[in-house]
């Protein structure tokens, strides 16, 4: 399954009617990251709205066969909310998804995370080996703007 009906099927998932009761989304494109062969698209749904905010995550991770293989398709993967929460697996093994046309291994994680307050949350997302003595494999991040009852 292609990457662009997986996110259609996950936006269904989440609940795409009540796109309109959020407002526009402050960030459009979702955000990319890549090193060393390794590629990440972090989203989220909504990424804007009035208290609380109630956003689903998706990071979508690209790597070489090699580095799935070497970690026997299991990772650490760490979510940092930006409000003092945070989600942390250490031993979390995955199923590819799909292989890409560059025949790189396709992985999904999610997280979902209410935020109460009113301001603009700069969430993390981070994979590393699942023993956590290795570098990070990569590492993102993506904003949530929380807004005030006067919509700013």
């Amino acid at each position: 399954m292609s990457l662009e009906k997986l996110s259609l099927v996950w936006l269904a998932w989440v609940g795409l009617g009540s796109l309109a009761a959020c407002g526009p989304v402050l960030q459009e494109v979702p955000n990319r990251y890549q090193k060393d062969g390794i590629e990440l698209l972090l989203d989220g749904y909504p990424l804007r709205g009035l208290p609380p905010v109630r956003t689903h995550f998706i990071a979508t991770v690209r790597l070489p066969q090699g580095v799935y293989e070497a970690h026997g398709g299991c990772f650490a993967e760490y979510w940092d909310f930006g409000d003092g929460a945070e989600l942390r697996r250490d031993r979390h093994c995955v199923e590819p998804v799909e292989r890409d046309p560059q025949g790189r291994v396709v992985l999904e994680f999610f997280a979902e995370h209410p935020f109460y307050r009113p301001g603009t949350y700069e969430v993390f997302f981070e994979l590393k080996p699942p023993d956590l003595t290795g570098p990070t494999l990569i590492r993102g991040r993506i904003r949530v703007a929380v807004l005030s009852q006067g919509g700013g």
